[in-house]
């Protein structure tokens, strides 16, 4: 039947375009502007490219890594009561109270002190004495903001670059 040329009754429409001139003035005018936008978004999308492989040379895996007393996770007290409000990567001496044994916990240095830190060592990223650097597979923002390849890289320099999230 003819259910398929439904679709094609929109045409209809597009000749409003060439029987109005103000309407096929506005409609060129949008064309027109469409060409120079591309060549600004071509631009934006050459410096995010640019910033996003510096980044990832810079930064890549290295936000997945923390500062840990030992290399391997712990079984430790934590306070069942308050478990929900705890992030399993960042539990803390100063946390235990009333508790019981929980596998699997990191036990952080101090509340204030969660260092990152380089695997591979040198500058400013090495661990505290008594401290191991590990990769714990976390990352402080769950999500895929980061610099680990170079999608996740665009979208994170995106996100900079319109300051969403900052406040």
């Amino acid at each position: 039947s003819l259910r398929v040329l439904r679709p094609l009754r929109t045409a209809r429409a597009l000749r409003l375009v060439t029987g109005l001139d103000s309407l096929r003035i506005l409609v060129n005018t949008i064309f027109k502007a469409f060409r120079l936008v591309a060549n600004v978004l071509l631009l934006c999308f050459f410096f995010f490219y640019v910033f996003g492989i510096i980044a990832m040379q810079l930064f890549q895996g290295t936000l997945h890594t923390r500062c840990r007393i030992n290399g391997t996770a712990e079984e430790i007290a934590i306070d069942v009561a308050n478990i929900s409000n705890m992030d399993p990567a960042y539990v803390n001496w100063d946390d235990l109270s009333n508790a019981t044994l929980m596998p699997g916990f990191w036990v952080g240095p101090h509340p204030s002190d969660r260092p990152l830190c380089s695997l591979f060592g040198g500058g400013n990223d090495v661990c505290p004495d008594g401290l191991v650097c590990v990769e714990d597979g976390r990352f402080p923002n769950p999500s895929i903001l980061n610099f680990d390849n170079i999608g996740n890289g665009l979208l994170t320099v995106f996100q900079c670059s319109t300051m969403e999230g900052w406040t």
